[in-house]
């Protein structure tokens, strides 16, 4: 099968990475040898020191710091060319990945393709809600472009569970998926629809942004009168007297873009 372009600029980015490890691995290799090579001509009979570079450091720390001094521009210079490289290789990849159209494979073959950890939300003492939320929308999203995806649930010696995302296509289409974006109301949506705060996710999105996108608190669509939706513990003979405070006004056409929707321009 012949490779497709977002296929050979997934390879050439990991081969590019792999490259710049070595690159990387070569110079400390050269700044260590360096650096003993020096101690030992300035401090021959520190031979405990000769090897070992942190023992160096502390016993002559100018010296080292001549030599770092020496090799400083060198490892920048490196590091910021491999940067600019690989921004380049992932501005490609994503132009890229809007065309490339992920190819299912028998449904024997899955590629694993993420994996959510309990732990990494154990603070809000609900990491495992978290963590299968967060495998749901990866499985929706990879669904959402007809490839077929499974949640497993992976029980940890602590009592709660990871989850891992497995798809039926293979790695190319499991990164063009990962590369395809998903709208800020789609991620908020989903995010409540599963009983998670999106802000654990992401600290940063502001207060009152579901009112403006038109979202409640439960994933639910709102349009025009509010009241039932965001009272939903009030009994009816109180909306009245309640709903004005909960009232949200229809989202303005300026803000359908926010929702991923199309707007025809005024006339």
């Amino acid at each position: 099968m012949i490779p497709t372009t977002f296929e050979r600029l997934l390879e050439s980015l990991s081969s590019a990475r792999r490259r710049h490890e070595s690159e990387r691995a070569a110079l400390e290799a050269e700044y260590r040898a360096v650096l003993f090579a020096t101690f030992r001509g300035v401090h021959p009979t520190r031979r405990s020191a000769h090897a070992n570079l942190e023992k160096a450091i502390r016993l002559d720390g100018a010296l080292a710091r001549g030599v770092l001094e020496a090799y400083d521009p060198l490892a920048r210079e490196m590091v910021a060319r491999q940067r600019a490289e690989v921004a380049d290789l992932e501005a490609l990849l994503e132009a890229a990945a809007e065309r490339h159209a992920p190819r299912p494979t028998a449904l024997e073959v899955w590629y694993r393709w993420r994996e959510f950890r309990a732990s990494t939300h154990r603070s809000t003492c609900r990491g495992e809600a978290y963590a299968r939320a967060s495998a749901e929308r990866a499985a929706a999203k990879a669904r959402a472009w007809g490839i077929e995806a499974r949640v497993v649930r992976r029980p940890t010696s602590w009592g709660e569970a990871d989850f891992e995302v497995w798809v039926a296509t293979d790695e190319a289409g499991a990164e063009a998926i990962a590369r395809r974006p998903e709208s800020l109301r789609e991620f908020l949506r989903s995010c409540w629809g599963a009983g998670v705060n999106p802000r654990v996710y992401d600290p940063f999105l502001p207060v009152g942004l579901e009112e403006r996108l038109g979202l409640d608190f439960f994933g639910r669509e709102v349009r025009g009168s509010a009241r039932r939706a965001l009272v939903p513990w009030a009994p009816p003979w109180v909306w009245p007297i309640l709903g004005p405070l909960f009232e949200i006004p229809q989202v303005p056409p300026a803000a359908a873009d926010e929702r991923g929707e199309e707007t025809e321009p005024c006339s």
